[in-house]
Order: C-alpha cells, then structure tokens, then sequence
C-alpha cells in the first residue's frame, strides 16, 4: 500500500508525497486486517495495493466536494476496510474458511457485516459527536480558523489580524469617523498611521461635499420657488392684459363712434379742430389695434394647443386666397413648395404663417416687386444643423420663408421678437410690433423654434423648425416634456 500511493503521487505531481506515503501504507494494513489469516502472501500484497488506490481514490472525492479531513482520516479507513472485509470472501482459499460455504455465500456474509456495521457506527457516532459539540464545541469559528492558517501559512501575527478585524467592523457598521487606536498593534502602527491618514481624508471631503449638496439644494428651492412667482406674476400679467384689454374696448368704440359723429356734424370746424379730431381718431384706431392685438397675443399664451392634423398646403391656399387683393396690389408674387402634413393648431399655424407673409409684403422694396418663397426641408434637431434624406426618419421639419424685402441689420435679430419693438416709425410702416412675438409665442408652444437671417437690402429668411410627430399624443408629450 506504501509503495502504490508513493508511485501513484510520484506519477501525477512529479515527486512524492511524504503524508500520502504514509497514509498508503495505513490503508494496505487496513485492507488485509480482516482477511490476513486466510489468504496467501501475494494475495495480501494485491490487497494493499488495491486498498491503497481506494484510499487515493475516496480522498480525491473528499477534496473534490470540500469535505474537511486534514489528515485523510475517513480515507484510509472507510474504503480500505471496506474493502478488506470484502476480499475475505474474493481472495481467501474456500478450504480456508470454517464451515461448507462457498464464495458466493461468503461475500454475501461479509457484505451483510459491512452493512451492519455502518447502520449502527454511523448513526450512533454522530448523535454522539453532535450531542458533545453541543455542550462543548469540538472546533473553533471559521474566523479563527481563517486567522490561524493566516498566522501559520502568511507568517501574519495577532497585531495585523486585530487590525484587519477592526477595519472590517468599520465596514460592517459603515462608519468611519472614529480612528483606529493603535496602543495593543504592535509592529502595525505605520498602517494603522496610513489607514487613519485615508479615512480623515475621506471624512473630510465627505463633509465638503455634504455641504455642497446642502447649498445647492438651498439654491435648488430658491430658484423654484423664484419660477414659481415668476409664473405666477407672468399668470396674473396676462390675465391683467386680457381683462384691461376687453375693458378698454367699449370705451374706445365710444370714442370712435362720437368721432364719427362729429366729423359727420361738425362742417364748420378750422382747418384746426379738423386737424385735431383727425388726429384723435386716428389714435383711438391704434389703440384699438394695439388692445387687439393683445388679445390675440393673450389668447396664444393662455390657450393650450389643439393638435390636430395639419395640411400645410390647404393652410397656404387659404392665407393667399384672404391676401388675394394685397398681393395683386403689391405686384408681389408668393411661391409655394411641397409642404408636410404636420400636427399642430391649425389657427395657430394659419396666423404664423400669416403674418410672415404680411411682413414680406410690407416692408418690400421700393420699385422692386415682392417675391415670397416658402418651402419645407427635414433637418436632424431643432436648431436645423444638418438635414435628412428620409422624410420619415424621427426629427424635425423646417420651413424657411425667404423674400427679397429690405431687410434688417443682424443686430436686431433677437429684438424683432420682443413684444412692441419696431425697427421703423409708425409713419414709415403700419402695425404694433407685436405681430413677431406672436409667432414666437406659437411656435415655441408647439416645442419649436424660429430665427432669422437677414441683411439690410437683400431680403430676410426666416426659419421655423417644429418637431415631427405620428400621433397626437407623441407630439402633446413633445411640446410638454420642452
């Protein structure tokens, strides 16, 4: 049994093993114990051999499962003796034996043995064993084990285990604030040192950084709550706007109405008084435009979107059949491209457009007849960066309305939008300056945006950009979510 287990290692790993060596030969004398008086001596030989390899055998299953037998205990003597209870039946000479049986009727006697022996050793040996354990446990914690083979295999002493064993508490309890105290750590206190330098150091910025967050949140709810009486004072301003608006009608129409009347009646004024009622009438006519007009911007702030299915095309026929005698009157000519359907406030959209076109034609150049040029592109984002090929693809349509009016300094590009800003006197071209920031207010609803390019005396371009959709309620979340 020696001499198998010493080969047999030697084999696999190259060199022998002195433990196994040994443990060979327990398992050869194992194996011939029982059948020792009735076999011969090369018999014996084979059976501690064979009872060697069954060692090797029942010990590589153990390790492979991570059954704990340090010293290969159950090894060599569960599977040996086993086996050499059972060769007394499968070596021994039959004349040998005590009695008339044969070797059949003896393996079955020697099995029989095995069977009862294990029924009562294995049951009873472990009630026993648990009963002690219980009130006196036969092995340590796995931690201690763990430290053992740490001081025993690593050569690490109590000190650095202690100190491992408080850091893995500071984890444990996730609280780091306190230092580790290095009085009992002996030959650590140079990690010890390091480990408290890291941890102050995380403390540190563990604290700055709560602080940070901490004003930032009271910065957060400041801002909000400065939105939040923004849009209430911008609420109460529209709603200001739309009440005075409605209240200021009826007087004006009186004014206007006793206007009439008094240039019907009043043929003998000067060329004074006529002058002056002229000139009230036609200030009473502008604040009615102007009170007009907030209305209208007034409705398109407060009104929430009526997304419908747009088509583009019919929206244009409509605004050039309504501007019909305008147009012939300027000799302006109005070009139209291939539009999309688009979902969107069909009034809403009907008024940008509108009004861009109004603006096309009143502010044009003298001598030169108008031309408005209006078509659609698919670009990739909302800023019109860069276009699409596929009309289908998720982005954005943009419509570019081009004429070859006066034009306007680039300086003023983002002041055309505001509300009341006029570029021009009133006596050079007619309207509120409002009409802009209507457009603006509209399609920035719509969760689009517009701009324009323009130079004094070539023309103005003005570009819109407003989100494609499939649905009504992709495009309600759109314009929500912006």
């Amino acid at each position: 049994g020696s001499v198998t287990a010493c080969l047999i290692t030697w084999f696999v790993n190259s060199k022998p093993d002195a433990m196994v060596t040994v443990n060979g030969l327990l398992a050869g004398l194992v194996s011939v114990t029982a059948s020792c008086p009735v076999i011969t001596a090369p018999a014996a030989v084979f059976s501690g051999g064979f009872g060697a390899l069954i060692y090797l055998g029942l010990a590589n299953c153990l390790n492979r499962n991570k059954v704990d037998d340090v010293v290969d205990a159950v090894p060599v003597h569960l599977g040996p003796g086993i086996w050499g209870t059972l060769s007394v039946a499968l070596l021994a000479s039959p004349e040998l034996w005590q009695g008339e049986l044969n070797r059949w009727h003896q393996l079955q006697i020697q099995g029989v043995g095995v069977i009862a022996i294990g029924a009562f050793c294995f049951p009873v040996s472990y009630v026993l064993l648990w009963l002690i354990n219980r009130f006196q446990p036969m092995r340590v914690s796995q931690q201690m084990e763990l430290d053992g083979l740490d001081t025993s295999e690593l050569g690490i002493g109590n000190a650095m285990i202690d100190l491992a064993r408080q850091m893995e508490e500071q984890r444990e309890q996730g609280n780091f604030t306190k230092p580790i105290i290095s009085d009992n750590l002996n030959g650590t206190s140079s990690i010890v040192r390091a480990y408290n330098h890291v941890i102050s150091s995380i403390n540190q910025n563990t604290v700055r950084l709560q602080t940070e967050v901490a004003n930032r949140e009271i910065v957060q709810q400041k801002l909000e709550e400065g939105t939040n009486e923004l849009q209430r004072s911008n609420q109460e301003l529209e709603r200001f706007a739309s009440i005075a608006a409605h209240d200021l009608q009826e007087p004006l129409r009186k004014i206007l109405a006793f206007g009439d009347r008094l240039v019907a009646r009043c043929d003998n004024l000067d060329e004074r008084g006529q002058d002056y009622l002229q000139r009230m009438q036609g200030a009473a006519k502008r604040m009615q435009s102007l009170i007009g007009d907030l209305l209208t911007f007034s409705r398109v702030t407060r009104q929430a979107n009526k997304l419908e299915n747009v088509d583009m095309m019919k929206i244009m026929d409509d605004i050039l059949d309504d501007m019909e005698i305008r147009i012939r009157q300027e000799s302006a000519k109005v070009e139209i491209g291939v539009l999309p359907d688009i979902l969107a406030d069909k009034t809403q959209m009907r008024q940008v457009f509108q009004n861009l076109i109004s603006n096309a034609l009143k502010f044009h150049q003298q001598d030169i007849d108008p031309i408005v040029t209006i078509h659609c592109r698919s670009v990739a984002d909302i800023d019109a960066s860069s276009e699409t090929s596929d009309s289908s693809e998720p982005g954005f349509h943009c419509f570019d309305v081009v004429d070859n009016g006066i034009g306007f300094d680039e300086q003023y590009k983002e002041k055309i939008f505001d509300t009341f800003q006029r570029l021009h006197g009133r006596s050079e071209y007619e309207g509120n300056g409002i009409g802009l920031s209507i457009v603006l207010k509209i399609i920035t609803n719509h969760g689009g945006k517009i701009w324009a390019d323009s130079e004094v005396g070539k023309g103005t371009t003005f570009f819109i950009t407003l989100p494609k959709a499939t649905t009504v309620k992709e495009e309600i979340n759109y314009v929500r979510a912006n």
